[in-house]
Formats: C-alpha cells, sequence, structure tokens
C-alpha cells in the first residue's frame, strides 16, 4: 500500500520516511523513552525497525489503525512498513508479543503518549485477539473431533 507523509503528521514521533539505520540520531526525541535507547544498542542492526514498528503499531497518532482495522494485518503491515520483516525472528517476537523486553518497551511507549483511553484500546485489542484466537483453535479442534467420529462410523455402516 502506498501511503503520504501527510499521513503520519499527527504521530508522537513521526518515524515514515527515516531512513538512517540509528534513528535515535535521526529523531533524538525518542531518547526521551529511556528504553527505545536501550533497545536501539540491544539490538544494533534492528533496533530502528524495531522502534519504527513501535511507532507504527502503537503511536496514538498513527494512520495503521485507520487503514488496517483488523490487528494481524495492522501487525504485518507495521512491520513491512517498518523493515522488521527482514528479521523474522524479531518480528515473531514482536507480533506474537513473546518477549518481555519488547512488551516494556510498548509499555514504556504508551506510558510516554500519557493517553489512557488509547492504552486501554490497545490492551483490550490484544487481549480480545489472543482469546479469540484460542477459542478458534479449540473450536476448531472440537470439529475436527465431531467430523472424524461420524467419518469413522458412517465407514463401520
Amino acid at each position: 500500500m502506498d501511503f503520504h507523509k501527510e499521513e503520519f503528521q499527527n504521530m508522537t514521533f513521526n518515524v515514515y520516511g527515516t531512513k538512517s539505520k540509528d534513528i535515535l540520531k535521526e529523531l533524538p526525541k525518542l531518547t526521551r523513552i529511556e528504553i527505545l535507547s536501550k533497545v536501539a544498542s540491544s539490538y544494533k542492526e534492528h533496533g530502528s525497525s524495531i522502534i519504527k514498528y513501535i511507532c507504527y503499531m502503537y503511536d496514538s497518532g498513527s494512520p495503521m489503525k485507520k487503514h488496517f482495522p483488523e490487528l494481524e494485518q495492522r501487525k504485518k503491515e507495521c512491520s513491512l512498513l517498518s523493515g522488521l520483516a527482514k528479521a523474522p525472528e524479531l518480528e515473531a517476537a514482536m507480533i506474537n508479543m513473546s518477549s518481555t523486553f519488547f512488551l516494556q518497551a510498548i509499555d514504556e511507549f504508551l506510558k510516554f503518549q500519557n493517553n489512557r483511553i488509547w492504552s486501554m484500546i490497545v490492551s483490550n485489542e490484544e487481549v480480545f485477539y489472543e482469546y479469540q484466537s484460542k477459542l478458534l483453535i479449540k473450536q476448531k479442534k472440537t470439529a475436527t473431533k465431531i467430523c472424524c467420529k461420524r467419518f469413522k462410523s458412517s465407514l463401520k455402516s
């Protein structure tokens, strides 16, 4: 999808169009969130991509929510736009929220924005999709078992 730089103007940290491998030098205000400096130093090669992903995904002024209302698709699109998709293991950790370090970075980013309603929306959306996914997987397994039983019983007849 093609974006226009004007769409990103309302972001707390407008990372759209940044080219530097060191996003903290390009946007020094990001260092006000201390953990982002730790992200950059811990993941030198992909630190900027991780920070961009956090900004695209969790900034209340990001247009990504409008363009991609479905959470999984938005995460993938933010990953592509940020360059995080080039590091599949990091991308998976970020998308699946399986890294405590990344969760702390997201939490600090949300707190910095000082927007409780936005933080609640983000949290509720994550929990909703997680539970929905687990429920659907469980339902699919149950449906598969029922179909298998029916199929086996029809073979016996």
